[in-house]
């Protein structure tokens, strides 16, 4: 298993919760921002995951074994396959190489996924607990990923995905990219 520290925080969250000294996180602790929180955790590899506010991220085993779990707005900078959203599928890389994406709840069933460097690849496991593609997100492109509870296997989700605005990478990279916001 990975071990996830905290690098950096701010504002209102949960640390003082974890094993402070140690600022590492075991399975099953929850990191919480609120509000105007942000913390940022690093692995032994050098990923990076950012959280803005009122955002989450635990470490949980899963489908694929022991991963990072995130929720709410989470930017992060991985190599290979890394995690899964909460209230959707797992995330990597299409060509093992090092990407970021930024990733985000709209409601309670549609979540949104940024490729800001690589092509990222959102999949899932079907009821016979095979993985399958859910889509492919280009680098520079965003998908609207909405979940169908009501459906079974592939039916579950629907992928749109689109172009980003210059809004949106501006408010990436000023927000989450850059790190004047997190020293």
């Amino acid at each position: 298993m990975k071990e996830w520290r905290i690098t950096f925080f701010t504002g209102k969250t949960n640390v003082d919760e974890i094993d402070y000294k140690a600022r590492t996180l075991s399975i099953g602790q929850k990191l919480r921002t609120y509000d105007d929180g942000q913390i940022e955790l690093r692995d032994s590899e050098n990923q990076i995951i950012r959280l803005g506010p009122n955002s989450e991220f635990s470490i949980e085993q899963t489908q694929i074994g022991v991963c990072p779990i995130y929720y709410g707005e989470v930017y992060g900078i991985y190599k290979a396959r890394n995690g899964k959203y909460r209230t959707s599928c797992y995330i990597k890389s299409s060509f093992e190489e090092q990407y970021s994406v930024y990733m985000k709840a709209r409601s309670e069933n549609i979540d949104e996924f940024i490729a800001i460097n690589g092509e990222l690849l959102i999949y899932e496991f079907d009821e016979n607990n095979r993985p399958y593609t859910i889509c492919t997100v280009p680098e520079n492109k965003k998908v609207i990923l909405t979940f169908k509870p009501e459906e079974i296997g592939r039916k579950r989700y629907e992928p749109k995905i689109s172009g980003i605005s210059d809004d949106e990478y501006s408010f990436i990279l000023r927000d989450f990219q850059g790190t004047q916001r997190w020293k």
